[in-house]
């Protein structure tokens, strides 16, 4: 993507950049992120924008991966690379490095992704071995431990005895009463490696050794006793040893290190790819952006953007170009809002064909680029010796010469800084020139002849900041579709411009500016009050909208809880009924079984009494009256029949096949 430096200065890209880069974990995400560049690419921008999308889920279920690194390592595996030795504390940063690997490797296996953030996760390494031998020979504190090696080990250990014999001995010779006289101080000292005592220098003839060192007075010389000289050779001799040893350890160590520098190398720069693509996500988090819809027909429209630069209360902007105009043209007084404008949509473009999603609403939709150039702010060079309109004229043939479709223009004050007439003929001419090159251009304008023209060419619109008036307050809403009004005079009422200064300034105005200027007070009169209708049409039409939704909830949770009521009924009309024939089946099979026998009458009367029990279960509320019924042919011979609330022959005809109207259930 062509992105120059002014362009960038002048939408202040780089302040993002540093906000992206505070949010990095690593030095190497950080320069990374510091060299950040918009694509002009469809492709490399759509998979940006999914990287940082993938991201941010994962941050919302699964944390942020565990990335930081406080050194930058890359230096050490260079030098590895080449066989120079690495200390103990380079070795312990290839440690955290390995580390850091390793958990990331863990982060993104328990959040099991499929997409692309986590596919290029399975580009960092995994070194068991050389993890375990660094861990094995490195302690926290950056000393080589005695496990690092056997030899090591029999070496300080050996060092550790001439030490504790050389403690001893000394201390022995300290406790002699002439050597104890003789000391400037009882206690032992180092000079060039060798323990000595601070003794007189009066009586040094008392302690016998090798003055090894005078203070810097004289009255003080510092005497290694000749009982320690040779304990102190051993000691030296065993350090000397201990120091080779821990040499070779450090240059096997190293060696491992240099024989996983692809492999590391492959790490570092996929954990500072992750880095900056995390970094990308918290960074939408903090802004509270949204991912915006790409589009390759150059059709720009933002819902809601807000300048992520701006602090306090951000008004937003609501802005469309591409689609029936290529072209706008704001306009509206100073200090109104027409430059922050003009940037937000400057910035947003930029980060959003940089994967950085954007602080606007949902359905925000950007096209992808090739060039964006923007001439913004006043450019005057003293070194130079350049006005501000030559700086801006400079800037204005460079575009000329250099545009390369698609590209997006914004240019503020167009032809402004000369002779307002010459100015205004200039800025017509560049603008009708851009405007059939293909590409999508905002400008900012005072020049009532650049109004008149987007109001009347084919494919431009006129926009305005709306300003109150009364306030002398801009109010940063961009209004599509109608041109704003300068209100310097208004403006300079309010301040305190005598009245008759006024006046006289507005009777200096010619017949053509008076009429515009009534034409567009009443346009935006007609534009405020059309969009008040709106509001309330909008509010009217969301309030049915949503008493829609209530109803219709309702009426579907209505409907629901019906079938809901009738399947429930059915189920447990089904159920008794099943029960009901299984009963009936049982009580008749017990009736035929105890007929004719003693347990006759006994058994009936149970089924008498479990047919009221279950009568008064199938309506809880009436009653039930089970008779038991003989038949005349044979009062001894009991029938299974046990009927409640029966209606019909007197008990004493009944015969076995005899009609009866059983009244609780209403059947025959």
């Amino acid at each position: 993507m062509v992105l120059n430096a002014r362009t960038r200065r002048a939408l202040e890209f780089d302040r993002i950049v540093e906000r992206l880069v505070a949010l990095t974990c690593t030095p190497m995400g950080a320069e990374r992120a510091r060299g950040m560049e918009p694509s002009g690419d469809h492709r490399t921008v759509a998979r940006w924008q999914r990287e940082t999308r993938e991201a941010r889920a994962m941050c919302a279920t699964d944390g942020m991966p565990p990335l930081a690194l406080a050194t930058d390592p890359r230096p050490l595996v260079v030098q590895a690379e080449k066989g120079v030795v690495l200390s103990p504390r380079d070795l312990l940063d290839v440690a955290a490095l390995i580390t850091v690997a390793r958990e990331t490797t863990r982060y993104f296996t328990r959040a099991a992704g499929s997409g692309r953030v986590s596919r290029l996760a399975k580009r960092v390494g995994d070194f068991p071995a050389l993890a375990r031998a660094l861990a094995d020979a490195i302690d926290p504190e950056g000393t080589v431990r005695e496990t690092a090696s056997p030899a090591l080990a029999a070496i300080r250990a050996e060092t550790r005895r001439f030490d504790a014999q050389l403690r001893a001995t000394l201390d022995r010779v300290m406790r002699r009463p002439a050597v104890r006289a003789a000391l400037r101080e009882p206690l032992a000292t180092i000079r060039d490696g060798r323990f000595c005592l601070p003794v007189v220098a009066e009586r040094q003839a008392q302690v016998r050794g090798i003055v090894h060192d005078t203070s810097a007075s004289g009255a003080t010389v510092f005497i290694e006793p000749d009982a320690i000289i040779e304990v102190g050779n051993g000691l030296r001799a065993a350090h000397r040893r201990e120091e080779a040893e821990v040499r070779r350890v450090l240059r096997a160590l190293t060696a491992q290190v240099g024989h996983e520098v692809p492999a590391l190398r492959e790490t570092l720069t996929t954990l500072a790819r992750l880095d900056v693509i995390f970094a990308r996500a918290r960074l939408a988090e903090d802004m509270g952006a949204t991912e915006p819809r790409l589009n390759d027909q150059g059709v720009m429209v933002l819902h809601g953007a807000r300048n992520p630069l701006l602090v306090g209360a951000v008004v937003p902007v609501d802005f469309q170009l591409g689609d029936r105009a290529t072209t706008m043209v704001i306009t509206g007084p100073n200090t109104g809002g027409k430059t922050v404008a003009l940037k937000t949509v400057g910035l947003l473009a930029l980060m959003a064909q940089s994967g950085l999603q954007v602080p606007a609403d949902t359905e925000t939709e950007l096209p992808v680029f090739r060039q964006v150039w923007a001439d913004i702010g006043d450019e005057q060079s003293i070194e130079q010796n350049l006005s501000t309109f030559s700086a801006h004229l400079r800037q204005t043939i460079a575009l000329v010469a250099g545009l390369q479709p698609p590209a997006l223009v914004l240019l503020d004050e167009l032809g402004a800084g000369t002779a307002p007439g010459e100015g205004a003929a200039l800025a017509r001419a560049l603008l009708l020139h851009v405007h059939e090159a293909a590409v999508r251009v905002v400008v900012t304008t005072h020049f009532d002849a650049l109004k008149a023209l987007a109001a009347t060419h084919r494919g431009m619109v006129n926009a305005s900041v709306e300003f109150d008036p009364e306030t002398l307050a801009p109010t940063y809403r961009l209004l599509i579709g109608r041109p704003g009004r300068s209100h310097a005079l208004t403006i300079a009422r309010r301040l305190g411009l005598p009245e008759s200064l006024v006046e006289a300034a507005r009777q200096q105005l010619d017949a053509r500016s008076r009429e515009m200027d009534v034409l567009l007070a009443h346009l935006a009169t007609a534009e405020q009050a059309l969009e008040a209708e709106r509001r309330t049409a909008r509010a009217a039409a969301q309030q049915a909208t949503a008493h829609a939704r209530t109803v219709g909830a309702a009426a579907a949770d209505v409907a629901a809880r019906r079938t809901a009521l009738l399947a429930q009924a059915r189920a447990e009309a089904q159920a008794l009924l099943a029960e009901a024939q299984r009963r009936i089946q049982g009580w008749l099979a017990e009736a035929a079984a105890a007929r004719g026998t003693p347990q006759a009458r006994p058994t009936l009367r149970r089924i008498a009494s479990e047919a009221r029990d279950f009568a008064h279960r199938l309506a809880p509320g009436r009653p039930a009256s089970v008779t038991l019924v003989e038949t005349p042919r044979d009062r001894t011979t009991p029938t299974p029949a046990a009927v409640p609330s029966v209606a019909g022959p007197a008990a004493s005809s009944w015969l076995p096949g005899t009609e009866v109207r059983v009244r609780s259930v209403a059947q025959t």
